[in-house]
């Protein structure tokens, strides 16, 4: 009896989940796996290429997954820099501030409320 579209959603929905769960290099060896599997029938080749092109899939949205994490925390990384930088560089203008007009003072000022800005962020 052939099965439902429901179960077999099902079915993949369950081998999608549990593929998100493994790490990168055992999905890589499922899918050489696939490939070396001795199938019967019509054209096993064929089948073996079907199921390591399911595990490709996988492979590749777990990296893809992974890529994005990684990305996300460049991004804050970046951010944080960019701020430490900034700061840096007013407490160096601070720091020769006596010999600056009192115009840089207000700058200075002006410049502080934004990197508090950036930081309470």
């Amino acid at each position: 009896m052939p099965k439902s579209k429901e179960e077999i959603r099902k079915e993949a929905t369950e081998s999608a989940e549990d593929d998100l769960t493994k790490d990168i290099k055992h999905l890589l060896i499922d899918i050489h796996d696939e490939l070396l599997q001795q199938r019967s029938g019509e054209n096993p080749f064929i089948k073996n290429l079907m199921h390591a092109q399911k595990g490709l899939a996988s492979l590749i949205v777990r990296a893809s997954i992974e890529n994005d994490k990684l990305q996300q925390s460049l991004t804050l990384l970046t951010k944080r820099i960019f701020g430490f930088t900034v700061a840096l560089f007013i407490i160096g203008l601070i720091s020769v501030s006596h010999i600056l007009s009192p115009f840089f003072k207000s700058v200075f000022s002006f410049l502080t409320k934004i990197i508090v800005r950036i930081f309470s962020n």
